[in-house]
């Protein structure tokens, strides 16, 4: 689930995340003119190189902050020298790079200090906690809530002039799909940021589709895939929708069951569209308990079982082959597998009708039965 992803620290989240502070390349450090980013991912910067117009205290607003952070001399001075490559003359797209790398590498430092305000002092004066945020948002960094509370934080737009101007279409559109990506995090539901999500699919279809062997795509491959996947993997449980797996609670799988008819109105024309229309003639549908009928043309073991599948998953849906969803079990000897299944039903001679027609492409294609139970325990039954 999109949101409930990002804070149960599954697969896609943990690679997912780590994508852009790994992938992005550091200036030359030969050139005096730049500022440096060491091999281990520290902020080393040569202040003598950055022109500043202001105290960047002063010219952020960043008196709450300053505050917060003063307590630590040491990651005081990181965060300063941020604020100053923020201020200073930026006239290239690798400066540009350098200035996002060091916003990204302060990320996982800043959210702890952040989240011991937000829950000390920050929960309780709500006034006060507004001006931190807006502050944090003034210099590039989105907090992210959960239940109404903050749980992180991610990118949020900075250096949009200099970004304009001097990045080529390829980082722009990185750019654009991380804070639209950063946006639609958070909530308590899947989708609660629809609008942003597909906004997010715009500009990262566009790498795909035209810059797939960049490092501009290959820094959001991971997150574009999670989107795609996710959008696909939903189903049926009476008149309600739910996202991901066999889920049957409504907290927090709920989901819109128009999702394939939004993204086919939204994106006509993609690779990925056919899946959406077949999905909007034929989605799984399940009773919620009892015995379930699951399709699968793939099984997958071991400890990247879940990578596996989900990468095999999309290469189907890049072919406009509407196999969707990604089903953990533990089987009967006990083993921890996935499956990549077409589709899953209540209904055996839906699954039957559907294993005919996925057989025309997937030949060894098979049904496995499985049973829920009242617990929403899920088991394959013994044959």
């Amino acid at each position: 689930m999109m949101k409930t992803i990002t804070f149960l620290m599954s697969f896609s989240a943990i690679i997912l995340f780590s994508c852009n502070n790994t992938s992005e390349n550091s200036e030359d450090k030969n050139n005096s003119d730049t500022f440096v980013i060491t091999e281990n991912q520290k902020i080393n910067i040569d202040t003598t190189q950055v022109i500043e117009t202001k105290n960047p205290e002063e010219e952020n607003n960043l008196k709450e902050l300053s505050g917060i952070l003063k307590d630590n001399s040491n990651f005081y001075k990181t965060f300063q020298d941020y604020t100053k490559m923020l201020n200073s003359e930026i006239t290239s797209e690798d400066k540009i790079k350098t200035v996002l790398k060091a916003r990204n590498n302060l990320i996982s430092d800043l959210t702890p200090k952040i989240d011991n305000f937000y829950s000390s002092t920050g929960e309780t004066n709500q006034d006060l906690w507004n001006k931190v945020e807006k502050e944090l948002v003034s210099i590039g960094f989105n907090p992210i809530y959960a239940e109404g509370m903050f749980v992180d934080l991610d990118k949020a737009p900075v250096l949009t002039d200099k970004i304009n101007k001097y990045a080529s279409e390829a980082f722009r559109l990185e750019i654009e799909f991380n804070n639209n990506y950063s946006k639609a995090l958070g909530g308590e539901y899947p989708y609660a940021g629809l609008q942003d999500y597909f906004d997010a699919f715009k500009s990262g279809y566009k790498l795909f589709n035209k810059y797939f062997e960049t490092e501009y795509y290959k820094n959001i491959e991971d997150k574009f895939n999670e989107i795609v996947l996710e959008f696909a993997d939903i189903h049926k449980v009476g008149n309600e929708c739910f996202e991901g797996g066999l889920h049957t609670e409504y907290y927090p799988w709920s989901a819109p069951c128009n999702i394939p008819e939004l993204f086919v109105k939204r994106f006509p024309n993609t690779v990925f569209t056919p899946v959406f229309k077949e999905l909007q003639k034929d989605m799984s549908e399940i009773t919620g308990k009892g015995t379930i009928y699951i399709v699968v043309t793939n099984t997958f073991e071991g400890n990247d079982a879940l990578t596996s599948c989900r990468y095999k998953i999309f290469e189907f849906m890049e072919k406009g082959i509407d196999i969707v969803h990604s089903v953990n079990i533990k089987n009967n000897d006990g083993k921890n597998i996935y499956f990549a299944v077409y589709r899953f039903y209540s209904d055996k001679n839906k699954a039957e009708d559907a294993l005919n027609k996925i057989k025309k492409i997937i030949n060894d294609a098979k049904i496995v039965t499985l049973n829920m139970d009242e617990n929403g325990t899920v088991k394959e039954i013994q044959h």
